[in-house]
C-alpha cells in the first residue's frame, strides 16, 4: 500500500468495498474516465491525481462515500490547482448545502418540483411537451446539477458557467438549466421521448456560448423563488 503525504498527515488509503469507490466494474463509466485523464494529461497533471482525490474523499468523508458525478467536479478543479487545493475545493463545495442535499437525499424532490415551476412559468410549451412525453426533469436535470454541467457541457463553456456559479450561488445552476432548454425550445418540441432524453444528456458540442449567456440573462428568478433554494437546503 502506497502512502500519500498531505501537509503532515500520511494517509494510507484503503481499498473501499464494492459499490462504494468508483471501481467501475461493469465499464460504465470507462469513456468518461478516459476522456478526463486525457484532458488531465495534455495539462501536465499527474492522471492518477483524479483516483486518489476521490480515495481520500471517501476514506475521510465515508458518511458521504462516492456519488456518481463526483469524478468530473473533481476533474475541474484538478485542470485548474494542485491535488491539495483541489481537494480543500472539493470538499469544501460539496459541504455546500445544495450538494448535501442531493448526495443525502435530503429534500431533492424539492429541488426537482421547483426546478419544475420554473420550467412550467418561462417554457411553458416545452414543460407541456415534456409532460406529454412523460420526461420529468429528475431524468435529465440531475446529471446537470450533480456535475454542474460539466459531464453535459464542452470544457470551455462549463468554466464559464462555474465562474459564475461561484460569483451567483446555487441558483444559478438553475438559471443556466431553463437557459439551456430555451436554446433547443423548438428542436426539443419536435422530438419524442427518446430522442429528446438522447440529446439532453449529451447537449451539442457547437452549443453558441454568447447565445447562452444572453439566454442566461434573460431568466430572472423573482425574491421567492431565489430563497428557496436556501430554505429547501
Amino acid at each position: 500500500m502506497t502512502s500519500y503525504t498531505l501537509g503532515k498527515k500520511v494517509i494510507a488509503p484503503v481499498k473501499p468495498e464494492r459499490g462504494v469507490f468508483p471501481l467501475d466494474h461493469e465499464g460504465e463509466c470507462k469513456e468518461s474516465m478516459l476522456k478526463y485523464m486525457l484532458c488531465l494529461s495534455r495539462n501536465e497533471s499527474k492522471p492518477k491525481y483524479l483516483q486518489l482525490l476521490l480515495c481520500i474523499y471517501v476514506y475521510l468523508c465515508p458518511e458521504v462515500g462516492y456519488v456518481q458525478g463526483q469524478a468530473f467536479l473533481a476533474a475541474m478543479f484538478l485542470l485548474n490547482l494542485d491535488l491539495f487545493d483541489s481537494f480543500i475545493c472539493f470538499s469544501n463545495l460539496l459541504h455546500r448545502p445544495y450538494f448535501q442535499t442531493f448526495y443525502r437525499f435530503n429534500n431533492i424532490d424539492k429541488y426537482l418540483q421547483l426546478f419544475q415551476q420554473l420550467l412550467n412559468y418561462h417554457l411553458p410549451k416545452l414543460s407541456a411537451h415534456f409532460i406529454q412525453m412523460s420526461i420529468e426533469p429528475n431524468c435529465f436535470a440531475l446529471d446537470w446539477f450533480f456535475t454542474i454541467f460539466s459531464k453535459s457541457l464542452p470544457l470551455d463553456v462549463v468554466s464559464r458557467i462555474w465562474d459564475l456559479f461561484f460569483r451567483d450561488g446555487d441558483a444559478f445552476i438553475f438559471r443556466t438549466a431553463i437557459a439551456i432548454l430555451s436554446l433547443y425550445e423548438e428542436r426539443l418540441c419536435q422530438l419524442d421521448t427518446f430522442h429528446c432524453l438522447q440529446f439532453l444528456t449529451r447537449l451539442p458540442d457547437d452549443l453558441n456560448v454568447t447565445s447562452l449567456f444572453k439566454a442566461i440573462d434573460k431568466i430572472n428568478f423573482d425574491h421567492t423563488s431565489c430563497e428557496l433554494f436556501y430554505l429547501i437546503a
